[in-house]
Order: structure tokens, then sequence, then C-alpha cells
């Protein structure tokens, strides 16, 4: 009984230190319900074709987007959190940070550093895609620690890799370091400006006629980006340039086949991917009611083995609308294309990969 008591009083003590911090604590809400349809037209021989193989393939897509949200920003003096929960339910976002005067330094599940979103594009597919999957530079919102000083921002993240080249025989992934991407934001004239740069490197190990073999993947690459505004007109941009982006966890769509590290059995080493990107945005802001955007975005990697290059040139491209009868609600048509362009490998005939074109609408509702 007397136990019982102790743990009692405790439990009140507690509860009644902790009741004031969070009467203390501000939230604020927030939620965006995003409805996506679509009619999706398939090459027959698109490597992204979800139909019979050697067929043509037409899709309707109704669904709700998976980027659909409900959160919440969280406030109490120097401290502030912040929540984001999307379908499935899925952990979007969910961190902590300390404001301690010169900067912020935050944990959590966050967006990195370098990824620098310039597009608004919806389709192929839906879940407002701004070219992620066809040459954005985006590995997602990793768990991090994260310092930020006026416009500098740097990051250790969850080290992670989404591939490795060894899939064709056992292997074990060694991580040995955090990944740690690094960014400047900043502002000139008409426009904001954003530098970046990623690296990321673990070991592959492999056991080869009873010895103990390992291989080093690195990843990395260096970005660039722009937001320029000349009144109702607007001009994005952002270009990229690296080595194994696929290796450091990028989301590439089904299609893009040239993207990462590869095991050259042959020499017993691992041969580099190197990527180049960059996307191209134009709109006009008619009003607060209505929008016009179009983009294009172009993705090549290229792998060279024993003298002879594996090449890939993707382009994305569409058109859209932004279209706002009341605040908060938006009605998007757009039309866009995917060409998966020619897999050309020296010596060898090169392979049409075909393309996909869709037209589609975003129903989006934010509370």
């Amino acid at each position: 009984m007397r136990k019982l008591f102790v743990i009692l009083a405790a439990s009140a003590l507690v509860l009644a230190f902790t009741l004031p911090a969070m009467a203390q604590a501000e939230w604020s809400f927030y939620g965006s319900s995003r409805m996506w349809m679509e009619w999706q037209d398939y090459d027959e021989n698109a490597p992204s074709n979800p139909g019979l193989a050697g067929f043509d393939d037409q899709e309707l897509v109704w669904t709700l987007q998976s980027n659909s949200r409900i959160g919440a920003n969280v406030s109490a003096g120097d401290i502030t959190g912040h929540f984001e929960y999307g379908t499935g339910v899925n952990l979007r976002l969910l961190y902590g940070a300390w404001n301690f005067g010169p900067g912020t330094i935050l944990g959590g599940q966050d967006y990195t550093p370098i990824f620098y979103g310039v597009s608004a594009q919806c389709g192929l597919g839906g879940g407002d895609c701004g070219f992620i999957g066809w040459g954005t530079y985006y590995t997602g919102r990793r768990p991090q620690v994260k310092l930020s000083m006026g416009g500098f921002q740097v990051a250790l993240l969850d080290p992670t890799p989404l591939t490795q080249p060894l899939t064709v025989v056992p292997a074990d992934t060694d991580e040995t370091l955090p990944e740690i991407e690094v960014a400047y934001n900043f502002s000139f004239g008409p426009g904001a400006f954003h530098i970046g740069g990623a690296y990321h490197t673990h070991d592959v190990v492999r056991v080869a006629a009873g010895a103990e073999r390992e291989y080093s993947v690195d990843s990395w690459a260096i970005l660039g980006g722009w937001k320029l505004g000349f009144g109702p007109l607007y001009f994005n941009g952002s270009v990229w340039y690296g080595q194994n982006p696929g290796d450091n966890g990028i989301a590439f769509a089904p299609g893009m086949l040239v993207t990462s590290a590869f095991y050259n059995a042959g020499t017993d080493s691992i041969e580099d991917t190197d990527a180049f990107s960059g996307q191209l945005i134009l709109g006009f802001v008619v009003s607060d009611m209505l929008k016009f955007e179009g983009g294009y975005n172009y993705y090549d990697g290229e792998l060279d083995i024993a003298g002879a290059t594996t090449e890939q040139q993707v382009s994305a491209y569409y058109i859209q609308a932004a279209i706002s009868p009341v605040k908060n609600v938006f009605l998007i048509p757009e039309i866009g294309v995917v060409d998966y362009g020619d897999l050309e490998v020296t010596g060898l005939p090169d392979i049409d990969l075909g393309d996909a074109t869709y037209f589609g609408m975003k129903f989006q509702i934010n509370f």
C-alpha cells in the first residue's frame, strides 16, 4: 500500500510540473486532402508499363494521393516541434528543434538540406511529383541532426542506401559514416538561390573462394537552383551533377535504368555511374485564382565498363493550370509526357524504351 502511495504521489508531482509546460505550448494543426484522377497511356516497350509485356496499356487512376497529410506545428519558447502523417498511415515528418540564438539545431525526420523543389508538377501517377523519380535530387524525408545558421545548413543523415551493386551475389552492406549534406540559401535581386552538396559512402562485402572481399561505393552530388520572379512571371530551375545517385537513395521511377554503381565480375571491381540532371520551369500568375505553369526535366546517366558505355537520356515535361475558386481549394488539370529515351550500349543496337503520356486532374482542399 505504501509503494502504491509513493507511485501515485510521484505521478502527481510529474503531472503537476508537466501540465503548465503543456499549457504554455502553442499547437497549430493543419491538413491537406488530395485526390488525383489520371488517364495514363504507356507504350508497349516502356519499362514502367504496368500492363502485359508487348502491348500498349491504358490505365485510369482515381485515388487519394499518398502525400495527403495531417500534422501540427508546436512552439514553446525556444523549442519548436513538427509532426506530419500521410496516408497509410506513414510518418512524413517528426522533429524537434532548439533555437539557441545564433542558429537552430534540429533532431528527427525532415527534408534534407540539398533538396530544392522548383516544380509544381502533379503526375505521372499523382503525388505532386515535381519531377521526383525522373531527375529531381530527392532522397526523401530522412532521420538527421541538422544545424541551421542563417541561410546555411549542414546535416548528418541516416546513411541507409536504397540500392547496392552486388544484388546478383550474396552481399552485406556496411555503413561506416553518416551521410553528410550541406546547403546555402540566399536572395539576390529578384530571386532566391540555392547551392548544395551531398556525400555518402558505404562498403559492400561478399565471400568469394572462401575469402572476404570488400568494395567501397561512393556517392556524391553538387546542386544549384534558383527561383526568379518578374511581376506575374516566374522562372525556376535547378541543375546537379553527381556519381551513383541511386546508391544514395535518390527516388527513381521504374524505367530509370542507369543510376547506380555496377559490379564488374570480369575485373572484380565497382564501376561508377556519372549522372546529370536539369530542369526549367516557367509560370505565369494571372490572379490569386489562376496560375499557369510548364516545365521540362532532363536526366542523363552514363556507365563505362571495360571501354563500353551504357547511357540513358530521359526527358519529362508538362503543362498545367492551377485554379483556386476559393481560398484553400485547388483544381489543377495537367498533361504531361515521360520519354524514357533509348538504352545505348557501345557495340549493340539501341533499345527504344518508349514513353508514357498522361492527362490528370488534382482536387486539393487544405484545412
